[in-house]
């Protein structure tokens, strides 16, 4: 569906909110739609946000026209919403992922604020927000191999607009755009990754994102540590490292926070006051959510863990008090599918109880 916009006269916002208990988070594409039965399933087996991937500002140079463009079925997925909202005693909150790898990047031709009118006119109150997942491209000669600052002001501008108009913000940076370990900043997504594959593969960032988190307040920020031959992933299959302790050290280090050697020119734009940049990025773990790969994963190039490794290592943190937020994992159309049809969502919450109930 595509949806072209005008200007609309502001309500007062309604402020949602994220559900108090920890977010079990599942992303959903188009064929979960068609398997609207596991979107339910996977509500009653403890997920309480949705995110619906992927959708796309574009602007077409033709007609000046300003474009959303859902890569699911909009109806479908408005159905499929007030089905479980109608089901459903506990609150589940549905947002919708902005990007995805091999997506486009936004229009810069206009910004964040005028995105955010246009978004918020289709929207028409059938989700609670968005969630930041512009990703890199196959191919390294197109635009989107760059999170350029250009981009970084739109997606500054636009998320202090919906935040300020009562919407659910979330980031989820692939684990290289988002690297405690580095100080590196770039804006290119092509490069080699920073551990010692012995191969190559030109499709790391080197904090792409950690801008943005210094600068801004979001809902939560996921971390998505099923890269592609991620950092997770050379730690578990090269290293040797225990799943349980690399969690907590990765929790531990994003919330004792880190020091950006180099910073983008131009972003933010505050008016030209360099005095309110900071280079210091940080994610408490009440805003942090870890994001993990179901049952598709094959334990090589993406990492695999264990529910019950995920939920010793909340416990463990717990105990220090620093237990993240919640757990997001790609994706809910794999559910059932793989691993004599096991339930990622239904073990994780099995897990959890088991390690509570302890």
């Amino acid at each position: 569906m595509l949806y072209s916009s005008q200007e609309t006269e502001q309500c007062q916002p309604i402020r949602r909110t994220l559900p108090s208990s920890r977010l079990i988070i599942a992303y959903a594409t188009d064929r979960s739609l068609r398997e609207d039965k596991i979107v339910r399933a996977c509500c009653e087996h403890g997920v309480n946000i949705i995110i619906w991937a992927f959708t796309h500002f574009e602007f077409d140079d033709f007609s000046n026209e300003k474009k959303i463009n859902p890569t699911f079925d909009l109806k479908n997925a408005e159905r499929t919403i007030k089905r479980i909202r109608k089901e459903k005693d506990t609150q589940v909150i549905h947002l919708t992922s902005i990007g995805g790898w091999n997506g486009p990047h936004p229009s810069t031709r206009i910004d964040g604020v005028s995105w955010f009118k246009i978004w918020e006119k289709w929207n028409n109150n059938i989700f609670d927000g968005i969630d930041w997942d512009l990703e890199g491209h196959d191919d390294p000669s197109v635009p989107t191999t760059i999170l350029d600052d250009s981009i970084l002001n739109l997606m500054h501008d636009f998320t202090l607009a919906a935040q300020a108009n009562g919407y659910i913000v979330g980031a989820a940076p692939a684990q290289s755009y988002l690297d405690p370990s580095s100080s590196v900043y770039s804006p290119k997504l092509n490069n080699q990754p920073l551990s010692a594959w012995d191969f190559s593969f030109p499709y790391a960032g080197r904090n792409a994102y950690a801008p943005l988190i210094a600068h801004l307040h979001f809902d939560f920020v996921t971390v998505q540590l099923y890269e592609g031959y991620s950092r997770a992933c050379f730690a578990l299959t090269r290293l040797g490292i225990n799943p349980v302790k690399y969690l907590t050290d990765l929790t531990l280090a994003l919330h004792k926070g880190y020091f950006l050697h180099n910073q983008p020119e131009n972003y933010p734009r505050f008016n030209n006051d360099q005095s309110r940049k900071t280079n210091f990025v940080q994610i408490p773990p009440s805003r942090l959510v870890l994001g993990f790969a179901n049952s598709w994963a094959d334990g090589t190039k993406f990492v695999r863990f264990h529910p019950n490794e995920i939920s010793q290592a909340f416990n463990d943190l717990a105990h220090l008090g620093n237990e993240p937020r919640g757990v997001a994992f790609w994706v809910l159309d794999e559910e059932g599918e793989h691993d004599h049809h096991r339930f990622f969502a239904k073990d994780l919450t099995t897990a959890f109880s088991n390690i509570k109930n302890e």
